[in-house]
């Protein structure tokens, strides 16, 4: 008797999570094995601003808040940038795909940039 053909892509699909699953538990076991090589010290770099403000001193928090407001602002002030193309000079389409993702995309990082920045802020003074 056949199977049908969404029973085998649901085989498939198993067969593949599985895969990837021990691949991605094997590189963390290296990782924890290995902690001083140059590809685990790369992955467990921390990047951008740092996030956990209960562990963190007033300086620490004030350098993170800064981080996160200049983020904010410069994302606020690209997502103003494609705005006065779009619909100030009518360089851009509005009715473009990419313009409209790309809008989105700004004001989506500009609002965690400035909200995430003025959240740190005031965890700094209270």
């Amino acid at each position: 008797m056949l199977l049908p053909e969404s029973a085998l892509k649901h085989t498939d699909n198993w067969l593949v999570d599985y895969v990837v699953k021990m691949l991605l538990k094997a590189v963390v076991a290296w990782i924890n094995a290995h902690p001083n090589a140059a590809f685990s010290r790369f992955m467990m770099k921390q990047r951008g601003p740092r996030t956990d403000v209960g562990r963190m001193n007033r300086l620490q928090r004030l350098s993170s808040a800064l981080a996160f407001l200049l983020w904010g602002c410069l994302f606020l002030g690209l997502w103003l940038l494609i705005a006065y193309l779009t619909f100030g000079l009518g360089f851009l389409s509005p009715d473009n795909p990419v313009v409209e993702v790309l809008m989105f995309g700004l004001a989506l990082l500009a609002g965690c940039g400035l909200i995430g920045g003025l959240y740190l802020l005031l965890r700094v003074f209270v």
